[in-house]
């Protein structure tokens, strides 16, 4: 494998509209994103994202004026990236950044928002929550059009992140520690207020000029019968994820936290999801069962009768009926483009690129081009010990895991007839 080749397009060509607004789990970078866009899309073309999450792949191919889908099972990606192509006049983004200034100086006497999913613990001071359930009333006390509303959802979303007890240096549901949570509160309105300024000061740099529609839910369950090549798509452009959601990056748990405050926006109650259920529809989130159609031994080197080779088991499966479902949407002679990475299981990692090619070259598709990027500016630690809680001190020293540190990016086209 080679490494990809430094990005030479100007500075304001290396992100993607409003990429920065809103923290999401594992999102492909905005240089990558753009990268490969110049190097396979032309304006015009159909793209589908079956894994749209925050939308960059999309927006920045809805930038050179391809017409792009998106699908997701996460309530939060499908909003988010329709917040990152809805566009009000800037005027209108100032007159109700300015309402919620003076709104955040009034004081309802409301009482602190209460969580309605299944939570152990607190993760909100009564402070934030108070705050919180003020903005609330303030966004239904607009009258708002849907690009409004959902542009202010997005900034309550994050808003919510902002003041949770949540750890911020990942994404994956920790609370803050004790002491911290002992800090004075942070200011729910003046956070809000903050996502609101960054609108109004990024969300003019890129235009789209191309269309972004999202679809709920999973490619999977949406192709039925025989598909007209006139409704198929010119090129697949996705970063699937490198593993089932709740042991690796919990893309429900904390989502879920963010979608139970933002859903009772009047016209979005629709949103609200609990994280099991956002994680239970995320590949290898049913329950587990002996798949009989993939050998995962060649794709993962450890214990075939262990509960991780179970896991394994059930994400590889599901990875594969996704693969069959993207040759079904794909012309012939489009190119489908993946940026996967090898998770570890269990101390072994999950070649996850093997696995593509493997099942993609098997639906009539031919290998382009592979190549490796080295991951940066990465919050997580290069390793971790899986067995840090033991009281062996050999179990300890065995339990060192190397971390993820690169991701694979597969090209392949479609040539021969779909299985």
């Amino acid at each position: 494998m080679v490494a990809l080749a430094g990005v030479s397009a100007e500075p304001s060509l290396r992100e993607t509209r409003l990429s920065r607004w809103h923290p999401y789990p594992a999102m492909v970078p905005d240089e990558l994103a753009v990268k490969l866009v110049q190097k396979y899309l032309s304006p015009g073309c159909k793209v589908l994202d079956p894994f749209c999450g925050s939308g960059r792949m999309l927006m920045a191919a809805a930038a050179i004026g391809a017409d792009c889908v998106g699908y997701d099972v996460n309530p939060l990606a499908l909003l988010l990236t329709e917040a990152k192509t809805a566009s009000i006049p800037l005027s209108r983004a100032i007159e109700l950044r300015n309402s919620a200034v003076a709104a955040s100086q009034m004081r309802t006497g409301v009482l602190p928002i209460a969580l309605r999913s299944p939570v152990k613990v607190p993760w909100f001071s009564e402070e934030v929550g108070i705050g919180l359930h003020e903005i609330l009333l303030w966004i239904n006390g607009q009258d708002l059009d849907r690009s409004e509303k959902v542009i202010l959802a997005i900034a309550l979303s994050g808003t919510t992140r902002d003041t949770a007890w949540i750890r911020k240096s990942g994404w994956k549901l920790h609370r803050e520690s004790a002491s911290v949570r002992a800090l004075p509160s942070v200011s729910a309105w003046k956070k809000f207020i903050q996502r609101l300024d960054h609108y109004i000061d990024h969300a003019d740099r890129i235009k789209l000029i191309g269309s972004v529609s999202t679809k709920f839910g999973d490619l999977r369950d949406q192709i039925s019968g025989k598909i007209d090549n006139s409704s198929k798509y010119d090129h697949i452009l996705t970063s699937p994820p490198y593993g089932d959601s709740k042991t690796t990056v919990q893309y429900g748990a904390a989502s879920g936290i963010f979608m139970d405050v933002v859903s009772r926006i009047i016209g979005l109650e629709y949103l609200f999801a609990t994280g099991i259920s956002i994680d239970r529809a995320c590949l290898g989130g049913a329950a587990q069962i002996q798949a009989a159609n993939v050998e995962i031994k060649r794709y993962w080197a450890g214990a075939t009768e262990s509960s991780n080779a179970g896991r394994v088991r059930k994400f590889l499966e599901d990875f594969d009926e996704s693969c069959a479902a993207l040759a079904k949407v794909l012309k012939p002679g489009g190119v489908a483009t993946l940026v996967v990475g090898r998770r570890t299981v269990g101390g072994f990692r999950v070649k996850l690129d093997d696995f593509v090619i493997d099942q993609l070259e098997g639906r009539g598709f031919s290998l382009l081009d592979v190549s490796k990027r080295r991951l940066r500016n990465k919050r997580l630690p290069t390793h971790i010990n899986r067995f840090a809680g033991s009281a062996s001190h050999d179990k300890k020293v065995q339990g060192s895991t190397k971390t993820m540190g690169e991701e694979i990016v597969i090209s392949m086209r479609l040539c021969g007839k779909i299985s």
